[in-house]
């Protein structure tokens, strides 16, 4: 991603390895960060982790809103 918004649906469920790439970092990266607080994780029914594409918008745009490309 580095910079462009993400193509995601709001209310979309994406999983950890799709969230991690969108930013460019490592799935372990994305844990810390959830560990931070900076994005939440939820939980489908069966029990695998899943990001919201309303939280991934809120952490990119809390992420670049500052920078200029």
């Amino acid at each position: 991603m580095k910079g462009e918004r993400p193509r995601v649906l709001r209310d979309g469920r994406y999983c950890p390895g799709d969230t991690a790439a969108m930013f460019g970092v490592s799935r372990r990266t994305l844990d810390r960060w959830v560990l931070a607080g900076r994005i939440r994780r939820r939980y489908t029914v069966e029990g695998r982790p899943v990001f919201l594409g309303g939280d991934i918008l809120a952490l990119w745009e809390t992420k670049y809103r500052l920078q200029t490309f």
